[in-house]
């Protein structure tokens, strides 16, 4: 007997991905500027971990290494609050997209902030573990570098806001 699809899975699917294969989480119409996948993962990632941190039986940085991490915050909680918001506030800022003026910029402060944070943390982890690169290149590095890039496109995407206006 051959493979037969789940009936309505292939329309689920179809509904959720749009043409090139962006997830469908911005409504037709509502953007100015292409998809941004990438930073809507990112900002996805940032608010579900930032969740987690928050909550009160997740002791993530509980081993004496972090030590150095934890002087630089007031508590872990409060790290988590600011990176469940900064994915919060990136989400609604890419499901406007353009729609209105400002989206372009609020993209390019959260994004930003996520690449200094990152980098931030990726000295600090550096610091504290010395012989352990792969975490600090795997978790932080790579974390500040995507960020980075969402940072430029998003400034590109104010640079066309503004050009526009003046037009």
């Amino acid at each position: 007997m051959g493979c037969r699809p789940v009936p309505g899975l292939r329309r689920a699917w179809l509904v959720l991905m749009r043409g090139g294969g962006h997830i469908a989480l911005f409504p037709p119409g509502s953007e100015r500027y292409a998809t941004r996948s990438l930073e809507a993962y990112l900002a996805g990632l940032d608010l579900l971990f930032g969740t987690i941190v928050v909550m009160p039986t997740w002791n993530t940085l509980e081993p004496a290494i972090y030590d150095p991490l934890l002087r630089l915050m007031p508590s872990e909680g409060f790290w988590g609050l600011l990176i469940a918001m900064r994915g919060a506030i990136h989400l609604v800022a890419l499901r406007i997209n353009g729609a209105a003026w400002w989206t372009p910029y609020i993209r390019a402060v959260v994004s930003g902030w996520a690449s200094l944070m990152f980098a931030v943390f990726a000295v600090t982890l550096f610091f504290a573990e010395p012989f352990r690169p792969g975490l600090v290149f795997s978790l932080a590095v790579l974390n500040a570098v995507a960020h980075y890039q969402c940072l430029r496109r998003s400034a590109r995407d104010a640079g066309m806001a503004c050009h526009a206006a003046r037009s």
